[in-house]
């Protein structure tokens, strides 16, 4: 299984402090899907592998020009972080889970492990906010619309 120590010498281009924050987390799924297919008696497809490391090139750049270039500090926040706009239902809460789920899923397959860690920090935030208002709402302190 060459293709995994290649794939974690590769992670060294990106910077530091990034490797530091993922890229155990990176090659742990590397190794775990390369390990799947090998389980399957075959060997990584050239797909998957040309897929990865071009992957790790392009986030490595991103990574890269995000040190490099300066940042914008004028962002506002989103309007959803704004607590005058704060969902009223369950349904809308779950729809806002489900959009980062979704918007997870493509920031991993896009390698960018920075916005994905976010939305998946969105997700479990949403998650614990449905629960809590389940909780209230069967302790009958709210009514749900």
């Amino acid at each position: 299984m060459r293709i995994i120590h290649f794939y974690r010498a590769s992670l060294w281009l990106y910077p530091k402090d990034f490797r530091e924050q993922f890229c155990e987390e990176m090659f742990s799924v590397f190794e775990q899907r390369a390990g799947e297919l090998f389980a399957n008696g075959r060997s990584a497809p050239i797909a998957l592998v040309v897929a990865e490391l071009t992957g790790i090139v392009r986030g490595a750049y991103i990574m890269w020009m995000a040190k490099i270039l300066p940042k914008n500090r004028n962002t506002s926040r989103s309007d959803t972080d704004s607590p005058t706009n704060a969902p009223l239902t369950i349904a809308e809460i779950a729809k806002q889970r489900d959009a980062a789920i979704q918007s997870m899923v493509a920031a991993i397959a896009a390698h960018d492990f920075i916005n994905a860690r976010r939305y998946s920090d969105d997700e479990i935030r949403l998650k614990t906010f449905i629960h809590d208002l389940q909780n209230k709402a069967s302790a009958g302190h709210i009514t749900i619309a």
